[in-house]
């Protein structure tokens, strides 16, 4: 009965340690994806902005050619 406990902690462990190694894996995957996403909000406000100037600078030629009454 002592082996049969013995080779069921010794399993258990190496559970454990495959468990910790992917635990450990999946968190420096999430810090990468972290970074990404972090960069992909930056481009989205950068984007934003881009095309709000771009719309301004539109509106004011749309107007700026417009006849005089």
């Amino acid at each position: 009965m002592t082996e049969r406990r013995q080779k069921a902690i010794e399993e258990t462990n190496i559970e454990n340690q495959q468990l910790h190694t992917l635990i450990d894996d999946l968190s420096k995957e999430n810090d990468k994806l972290r970074i990404v996403a972090n960069h992909c909000d930056y481009l989205q406000n950068l984007l934003e902005t881009v095309i709000v100037e771009n719309d301004s600078l539109l509106d004011e030629t749309t107007t700026d050619d417009s006849p005089l009454d």
